[in-house]
């Protein structure tokens, strides 16, 4: 499935394959590469509507990625700085690891 590009003022949101988790994108405008092999961007992500959950936040996150490693690190949730100490690998979060993939293909 090829990725889906939402287009905004600043923005140029490339939409990854979603899952039954939910939807995530990242901002293609935002690509800063930072050194050889390590980038930074912004993403957000919409978890699914439940029955039980009618009520849904959009989470925003600043990202650091190595590429080279398939790692990242949130420098930022929702605005909010994060202690960004050790690298996360996606733990089988397809959402985090096509993010991952897109973003370091580019």
């Amino acid at each position: 499935m090829p990725n889906k590009v939402i287009a905004g003022d600043t923005h140029h949101w490339i939409e990854v394959k979603s899952t039954q988790n939910g939807r995530q994108w990242w901002d293609q405008n935002s690509l800063e590469k930072t050194n050889d092999n390590l980038i930074s961007i912004l993403s957000r992500y919409e978890p699914r509507k439940s029955f039980d959950n009618e009520s849904y936040q959009e989470i925003s996150y600043n990202m650091i990625i190595d590429c080279s490693k398939r790692l990242y690190k949130d420098k930022s949730v929702n605005g909010i700085k994060q202690k960004v100490e050790k690298w996360n690998t996606p733990h089988g979060d397809s959402l985090i690891d096509e993010t991952i993939k897109s973003a370091c293909s580019h």
